[in-house]
């Protein structure tokens, strides 16, 4: 275990006073815990953004025949309308 000191405001220090003691926990017990519980939820939308992504490759592809990969500079200049 790492100790660590933080300065909170008189309404977060009163806040989180509050919220531990609706739970039951002690103030370092709760931290303790909603930082897990954010860690997780972090790692866990990281994943499911990963898996989406690799999911989408290869999935979509241009119907005139075209690759976005090697013409997208063209495209883009079609698109929008630029001329050389």
């Amino acid at each position: 275990m790492v100790r660590t000191q933080v300065t909170l405001t008189e309404a977060q220090a009163e806040g989180l006073e509050r919220l531990a003691h609706v739970r039951g926990l002690s103030v370092p017990e709760y931290i303790s815990r909603v930082l897990e519980e954010t860690l997780k939820r972090e790692q866990d939308d990281h994943r499911v953004r990963w898996e989406r992504a690799v999911q989408a490759i290869g999935r979509y592809s241009s119907t005139d025949g075209r690759s976005a990969s090697e013409d997208h500079d063209e495209m883009l200049a079609e698109a929008y309308g630029w001329r050389d």
